[in-house]
Parts: structure tokens; C-alpha cells; sequence
């Protein structure tokens, strides 16, 4: 049985490759701008109102005074820096090292602590119960890691596979 030969398509309506690509030969790239003179002054960024205009009402006199022109930033008109509902971000606490010795030497007396517990060690270490909860909860989170890290050094160490496969 003869093999059929496709119909010729209709002007403009060509799928082959040749015609999706268009001419072949290599196209035309456009010539790169000329770099710019010595001593040529850049040019100048267009003014930009403040993005507080509408519920500010433009730029603060404290802005103004030293000369700012351009974007302002804001609370109310950029939404990253609106409050989310709900809770506030809790500020990172920076221990001191007395405070850091002294939670390290309750957390290898004992892992968990209880509410009395935990009130008067947060209380003679003038910081919140929270602090101290969260605290424990962070270095037990090391502490487990520390120790999976270790039974797994200690079986590679005896040629054992820490997978538990063969």
C-alpha cells in the first residue's frame, strides 16, 4: 500500500521547522549601546513621591529637613512591616555567661523542669518563665542531636550500619 503524501497547508499555517523558525542564517543581534564618556554625569533618578502621601500626607519634616527625596518607608504603607494579628515576634534573648552556666548546670541536674522549679530559676536569673522554658526546650533539642550524632559516630566507629541495614 502506497504511503500517503500530506496535503501542502494553507499559506501562513505551516508547521514544519523551517517554518516555525523562521529564515535560517544566523539573525541579526542589535549593536550594544556605547559605553558611557569619562566624566559624563550619570543620569539623574526621577524624583519619586513618598509612599505615605495618601495616609501620611507626604514626606515628615524630619525627612525634609535633611534632604529626602525619593522612596519613604513606612509601617502603615508597606506590608512586610505591618504587625501581624495574633502574637508579636519574640525578640531573640541574649544570655549573659553567667546565666548561660548557671541554665547549663540545672539542665544536667535535670532535663525538665516544673513550674515551681522553673519560676524561681527564672526569677534568680532575672529573666521570664518563658525564657527558661524555651531555653530548655532549645538545649534539649542539641542535646538529642549531641547524642544521636554520637551513637551514630560510635556504630561507624564499630562497623555497624546506622541505617540499620546490612
Amino acid at each position: 500500500m502506497p504511503t500517503p503524501t500530506p496535503s501542502p497547508a494553507p499559506p501562513g499555517r505551516s508547521f514544519t521547522i523551517a517554518a516555525l523558525l523562521g529564515p535560517s542564517g544566523p539573525s541579526p543581534r542589535p549593536e550594544p549601546p556605547p559605553p558611557p564618556l569619562w566624566g559624563s554625569p550619570p543620569a539623574p533618578a526621577p524624583l519619586l513621591p513618598p509612599l505615605c502621601t495618601d495616609c501620611c500626607g507626604g514626606t515628615p519634616a524630619w525627612a525634609a529637613s535633611l534632604g529626602a527625596t525619593g522612596f519613604l518607608i513606612s509601617r502603615c504603607c508597606f506590608p512586610v512591616f505591618k504587625a501581624k494579628p495574633g502574637k508579636a515576634k519574640r525578640v531573640r534573648t541574649i544570655f549573659t555567661n553567667d546565666q548561660l552556666a548557671r541554665l547549663e548546670k540545672e539542665f544536667s541536674r535535670q532535663q525538665y523542669l516544673v513550674g515551681t522549679e522553673r519560676g524561681l530559676l527564672a526569677s534568680s536569673l532575672h529573666l521570664t518563665e518563658e525564657q527558661v522554658k524555651v531555653w530548655f526546650q532549645n538545649r534539649r533539642i542539641k542535646w538529642r542531636k549531641q547524642s544521636l550524632e554520637q551513637q551514630q559516630a560510635k556504630l561507624a566507629k564499630m562497623g555497624g550500619h546506622p541505617t540499620g541495614e546490612p
